[in-house]
């Protein structure tokens, strides 16, 4: 086995034109995502505890949220059918002498995340978990987080700073998932999703807000709750480099009145608006999982350290060594047109980027542990 090769170059500046989505933490396609990613961690937790620091091999194939339906106006609302979630996978019920209780761990994670982020939705009663996890009664194979290889090919990039959209994007959706933001002005759901256009340093925004039913009591509040709403979005979007330049906020789900609608529970998952998401890998050698992770960790250190903004690409081959990617590719931007990369700065991202890489063990357990987003 060759070691992998690095490559470090320097292009200017892309133009700074940009497009950039994120959604909520309630929106159906993120709850199918987080929910995956948790099962996922605490199985891989739980036998990383229990089982002398080893990994069992298992794998979510899939898990699928839909066929709920509920009754929403002014003032209140119900539930009428139950939400199913199907949750299809395999894992191993035992190991080592040990019994692995896989499916008890992924309902107390699916019902205590789904309280969480919806918590005007009694989840344990409009929620049916529908079992298509086979179980197999002994493992394959063992991994450990110190032997880690890479599982397949993959080709990650992660780029530092955020652009203005990027920035933008999520500082609207941090404001409207906040705890604070939520407590005092409760009419706002947690089914959100913002798409941010950058042209230079000025952004336009399109938001969707969803609206819980029980915290609006007329068409003359819900207009009135829409204007507070576009207000607040200006206000955080708005800094010293960034302007907002057009802004279109609205709440739809079944139409109502002029468009706008309202949820029951803060979440279109819970009658019209199912999802799903596919395979969910465990944390500990699937390559795209933990390079998003690493690669974001380069690129963040290299602007912090060089002043430089970046791009950083990592490249897996099946079965190299994890802190040994098959290919590193960095790309330094300039603003002034030199693209030549002197030997210490080389040498220097050089170093970074290798310092990184041989902290994968430590970024596995953060993402087991949940101290680490992705």
């Amino acid at each position: 086995m060759s070691d992998g090769k690095m490559i470090i170059y320097k292009t200017v500046l892309p133009a700074n034109v940009e497009i950039a989505e994120r959604r909520g933490l309630g929106h159906p396609d993120a709850l199918c995502g987080a929910l995956a990613e948790r099962i996922s961690t605490t199985y891989a937790r739980y036998c990383y505890e229990n089982l002398d620091h080893t990994i069992i091999p298992y794998a979510i194939e899939g898990l699928t949220m839909a066929d709920g339906e509920s009754a929403v106006e002014f003032g209140g609302g119900q539930m009428i059918k139950p939400i199913r979630l199907y949750l299809r996978g395999g894992f191993a019920t035992q190991a080592m002498g040990k019994k692995i209780p896989h499916l008890d761990i992924a309902r107390q994670v699916i019902y205590d995340y789904l309280e969480q982020v919806i918590p005007n939705l009694d989840a344990r009663k409009w929620v049916r978990v529908i079992d298509g996890i086979q179980g197999y009664g002994g493992p394959s194979g063992y991994f450990r987080i110190d032997e880690l290889v890479a599982n397949h090919m993959y080709a990650i990039k992660a780029a530092y700073p955020l652009t203005p959209a990027e920035t933008t994007a999520m500082k609207i959706e941090q404001l409207l998932s906040s705890p604070a933001y939520k407590k005092s002005n409760p009419f706002v759901g947690a089914d959100n999703k913002i798409i941010v256009t950058q042209n230079g340093n000025s952004v336009d925004i399109s938001a969707y807000v969803s609206m819980v039913s029980r915290y609006v009591s007329s068409e003359k509040e819900l207009w009135s709750h829409s204007a507070q709403i576009k207000n607040d979005i200006i206000e955080i979007a708005s800094s010293g480099r960034t302007m907002v330049g057009d802004i279109d906020i609205y709440s739809s789900a079944t139409p109502l009145l002029d468009g706008r609608a309202m949820t029951y529970s803060g979440s279109s998952v819970e009658s019209y608006n199912g999802a799903a998401v596919g395979r969910s890998r465990y944390p500990v050698y699937h390559a795209e999982k933990i390079y998003s992770v690493v690669a974001h960790r380069i690129a963040k250190r290299i602007f912090s350290e060089e002043h430089a903004p970046c791009s950083v690409e990592l490249i897996s081959k099946v079965g190299w060594p994890m802190t040994t990617p098959w290919r590193t590719i960095i790309n330094l931007f300039s603003a002034a047109g030199n693209t030549s990369v002197s030997q210490s700065v080389w040498t220097q991202v050089q170093e970074i980027a290798n310092d990184e890489l041989g902290k994968v063990g430590e970024v596995v357990l953060n993402l087991m542990y949940d101290k680490t987003k992705i």
